[in-house]
């Protein structure tokens, strides 16, 4: 039957002091409680007070009642702090996942047990027996002492694992951290264990020499070396000094930081800590484009400051820590450089796409119109022979004949004209083909049904991809022209997802697409490079006297 004494202290004045000096580094350490580890650790330091608080109290408490009191406090105390250690380590050397859930629930269930056992103290588990013989407390210990002693002796274990870990695994200051605060937690074990095995001496006591050599110890560590601050010190010197700008606002739509960039974006808006964001919103709308329930959003927006033109990628993100919405964070990254970048190469591009079109098409010339002077020599020398030998009949023939082919190749020479008047200073896919649309119905005679699109999407076709396509058009309407004898050709142009759809419709008489010469012979073969150059799709339907339908369709791709 174990008993144990509570007998008067030796130096009353030494706890005291160490009580009141524990108190001061805990209201220290409490200005950093938003950092890990920093409350609990806090609430270590508390029960150490209470703890050495208990021990005085029950010297100077008159009463029997009193003292008892007293003891149930301290025990209390004493029960909690190994728990507290234990939470401190794994919050600060970020071991959480190393504990499974029954370890913890275990954990939990012996001291919530312990806890009510010590308070109702049924069956006389606890505390057996107490009586004061003047000067001594004893307590006759119940069952309970013993199993809180084995217990608190293994939760102080679990820790101490943890902690040698922590010290294997970390390396330079987080290895110092590691072995400070390991020697702090031991000398407190030690301090318990001394308690019971070292006799009391008047001028020095275990429990609040160890309590504050090690507080002093964990303070220090803080003070040196900013344990608990390090990480926010680091994150608030990067987000107040990166490239891009932020600003963040709180659930109410109120402005509660902004960083210096941010303010050079925001120059000359109604931006401001405590200022209202939808005042923001309503200088800039672009703005008001971010999502108000998706947890991450992205636009692009262009400001007009100071006669200049600023393009800017502003991404929001919704701050979730549970399910409600806390406020916002919107980044702003100055994209001015690269969007000029990209339009002087687009621009380079489609110079380059006209210049390539151009040697395309006087390629075509060559083997085209510039067949025709040829033609046309050894024409009038036949006419010249018919008319000497006074064959008026076969010269008049041989006149008519030379007469339709100068009307297509004056018509060829005009479509062939307008494509070479391309100017990419100038150019505009939309505007160019509409402009050629009624120029060929001109020249033609043939009626030119147009249906364009209601809405042109924020997405472009390739440089290259936009002479192409242009091309292909009028060869397909050049075509019809002169093979099909059409009286009615209909163009349809259509957004389907990310493509560009042009429909040619003509009445004429169609031919057979599975006859491959007349594919040749018609130039089909080459929409189909054409098409296939630009990573786009050709369609031919056709048949005798059913006319013929050309669908081409052409990528797009992200607006510059």
């Amino acid at each position: 039957m174990a008993i144990g004494y509570y007998q008067p202290l030796g130096n009353i004045p030494f706890y005291i002091f160490a009580t009141a000096a524990i108190l001061v580094l805990a209201t220290y350490i409490w200005q950093f409680r938003e950092s890990p580890g920093a409350k609990i650790q806090v609430y270590a330091l508390l029960c150490k007070v209470t703890w050495l608080l208990s021990h005085v109290l029950i010297a100077y408490s008159q009463t029997f009642s009193g003292k008892i009191f007293w003891i149930y406090v301290g025990y209390l105390s004493g029960l909690l702090l190994p728990y507290c250690w234990y939470i401190f380590v794994l919050e600060i050397s970020n071991q959480k996942n190393r504990i499974t859930a029954i370890i913890e629930v275990g954990i939990m269930a012996i001291i919530g047990v312990e806890f009510l056992a010590a308070i109702c103290n049924p069956w006389h588990i606890f505390c057996r027996d107490v009586f004061f013989d003047g000067s001594v407390v004893n307590l006759v210990a119940g069952p309970l002492v013993t199993i809180n002693q084995i217990s608190s002796y293994l939760i102080c274990i679990l820790p101490l694992g943890l902690s040698v870990r922590w010290i294997w695994q970390s390396s330079g200051l987080r290895r110092k951290q590691a072995l400070l605060f390991t020697f702090a937690g031991l000398i407190t074990l030690l301090g318990t264990i001394f308690l019971v095995f070292l006799p009391q001496v008047s001028w020095m006591h275990p429990l609040p020499l160890f309590s504050i050599l090690s507080a002093l110890i964990m303070t220090w560590g803080f003070y040196r070396w900013h344990v608990y601050d390090i990480l926010p010190i680091a994150m608030d010197t990067v987000t107040k000094t990166m490239i891009d700008g932020f600003l963040i606002v709180d659930e109410d739509g109120y402005i509660i930081e902004i960083n210096s960039v941010a303010k050079r974006v925001l120059a000359g808006l109604p931006v401001f800590i405590g200022g209202k964001f939808t005042d923001v919103i309503n200088t800039w709308p672009a703005l008001g484009n971010l999502s108000e329930v998706e947890r991450f959003s992205i636009i692009e927006v262009i400001r007009e400051y100071n006669n200049k033109t600023y393009y800017y990628q502003v991404e929001q993100i919704l701050l979730l820590p549970k399910r409600n919405i806390l406020g916002k964070i919107l980044l702003f990254e100055d994209i001015t450089q690269q969007k000029q970048d990209e339009s002087k190469s687009m621009e380079q591009q489609r110079a380059l796409a006209v210049l390539t079109e151009r040697n395309r098409l006087s390629r075509e010339i060559h083997d085209s119109q510039g067949q025709i002077p040829g033609y046309v020599k050894v024409q009038t020398q036949i006419i010249e022979l018919f008319l000497q030998k006074g064959q008026l009949t076969e010269a008049v023939d041989q006149l008519e004949q030379l007469g339709e082919v100068a009307d297509v190749a004056l018509n060829e020479v005009r479509e062939s004209i307008t494509g070479l008047k391309l100017n990419s200073a100038e150019w505009n896919f939309y505007k160019t083909l509409q402009e050629w649309l009624k120029h060929f119905q001109r020249i033609s005679g043939i009626a030119v049904i147009y249906n364009e699109p209601n809405y042109i999407p924020p997405s472009a076709m390739l440089p290259g991809s936009e002479v192409q396509l242009l091309r292909m058009i009028q060869e397909v309407l050049t075509n019809a022209r002169k093979h099909s004898g059409a009286s009615q050709v209909k163009v349809v142009l259509a957004f389907l997802d990310n493509w560009i759809q042009v429909t040619v419709t003509d009445n004429g008489c169609g031919f057979d697409v599975e006859d491959h010469s007349r594919l040749a012979k018609f130039g089909l073969t080459i929409l189909q490079e054409r098409a296939a150059e630009i990573g786009g799709t050709l369609k031919i339907r056709s048949g005798l006297a059913q006319g013929t339908m050309v669908s081409i369709g052409v990528p797009l791709v992200q607006s510059v």
